[in-house]
């Protein structure tokens, strides 16, 4: 990294996000404004806004919300000597939603699997299960 900072493509790449994305997340002030060089044109970021991007990609990729990401950096960034008690409660409530979701996947596959089955590809549309199915 240049003494001036890395410019928005080349985080975009340093990353795996768009700069689409970091822009996306300056907005939501999931990141914070870089500051600005060339007469305030471009953006130039520092490590640490790679870290905390690196950070919220992560946490995004496991399916965290914007609202628990904001959370886990500010205790991230809290006491360090902190319990970690308010990380695994935000943790659990996510497994929770990541369990009802499989829960819904799981009713969701078998409905689907038995209005599949019950289709004769020998039927005409008409006479189509699965269409008919959708239709009530």
């Amino acid at each position: 990294m240049e003494n001036d900072g890395l410019m928005i493509g080349e985080l975009a790449q340093l990353t795996g996000v768009t700069a689409e994305t970091i822009r996306y997340y300056e907005r939501e002030r999931v990141i914070p404004r870089p500051k600005r060089a060339g007469s305030g044109k471009y953006r130039r970021y520092e490590q640490r806004d790679a870290d905390r991007l690196t950070f919220v990609k992560r946490a995004r990729d496991l399916g965290f919300s914007l609202n628990d990401v904001r959370e886990l950096l500010a205790l991230a960034e809290s006491n360090p000597n902190k319990p970690c008690r308010d990380v695994g409660q935000i943790a659990r409530a996510h497994i929770a939603a990541v369990d009802e979701k499989l829960a819904r996947l799981t009713l969701l596959r078998a409905e689907l699997a038995q209005l599949t089955a019950d289709c004769d590809p020998k039927d005409a549309i008409a006479n189509c299960r699965l269409l008919s199915a959708l239709s009530h």
